[in-house]
């Protein structure tokens, strides 16, 4: 017998990290950052705006280069 899990609605927010800069961030992004649950992150985001996520966060890469693309 298979058991399905049911997922609960949610938001999503798509941050620009710009340069990488996590000073350059706008406030509200630099909030969301740290109440994100999955932190999707590419290449260009450094361990500085890393570092504003919850240390509990999940982060996965989202960079196509990451899967050989």
């Amino acid at each position: 017998m298979e058991t399905q899990k049911t997922l609960e609605a949610g938001k999503v927010w798509l941050i620009g990290a710009g340069p990488g800069d996590p000073d350059l961030l706008t406030v509200k992004a630099a909030r969301l950052i740290a109440q994100v649950d999955v932190l999707v992150f590419d290449h260009l985001v450094g361990d500085g705006i890393m570092d504003l996520a919850r240390a509990d966060a999940r982060r996965a890469r989202g960079d196509p280069r990451a899967h050989g693309a």
